[in-house]
């Protein structure tokens, strides 16, 4: 198997929701862009997360989509 071109990046995000029993958050990046945290991205865990947080997302662009491989809090 060929293994996928990939850049990756930092990009600046605010929590918009929170749902540690689903494994689910969602950040909202400064371009309007939402992301997802899932309970397996590497990071703080979902619990430590808190609406209006500010984190920095590490994204994996490959070239037909975009994830989240990792994240931390800013403040």
């Amino acid at each position: 198997m060929k293994a996928l071109p990939h850049i990756t990046r930092q990009i600046k995000a605010t929590v918009q929701e929170v749902l540690p029993s689903t494994g689910l958050a969602y950040a909202v990046d400064d371009a309007s862009r939402t992301w997802g945290i899932t309970r397996s991205t590497p990071g703080t865990g979902l619990a430590n997360l808190q609406l209006g947080q500010r984190v920095e997302l590490t994204v994996i662009g490959h070239p037909e989509f975009e994830l989240v491989s990792g994240y931390a809090p800013l403040n």
